[in-house]
C-alpha cells in the first residue's frame, strides 16, 4: 500500500492519493523517459496519472506500507 502527497506552487493546500502503480512513458520522437505514478484520487473512477517531473510541485512526499493485510 502506498500514498503520494503533493502541493503545487501557488496552492494553499495539498492533496494525498492512493498509489496504484508506476510507469515510465517514452516521449514520441525523442525517446526521453517520463516517470508517472498511477493513482486513485476518488474523483474519477479510472486511474489518473501524475507526472513526477512536473516542474510546479512545491512539495511532494510518498510513503509505502509493506506487509499490510487488506480484507474485503
Amino acid at each position: 500500500v502506498a500514498a503520494f502527497s503533493y502541493r503545487v506552487n501557488g496552492a494553499n493546500s495539498g492533496h494525498t492519493v492512493a498509489v496504484e502503480g508506476y510507469m515510465d512513458a517514452r516521449v514520441k520522437g525523442t525517446g526521453a523517459s517520463v516517470p508517472f505514478l498511477m493513482v486513485a484520487d476518488e474523483w474519477q473512477e479510472e486511474v489518473r496519472y501524475i507526472n513526477l517531473n512536473y516542474s510546479s510541485f512545491a512539495r511532494r512526499r510518498g510513503i509505502i506500507w509493506s506487509g499490510v493485510k487488506v480484507s474485503y
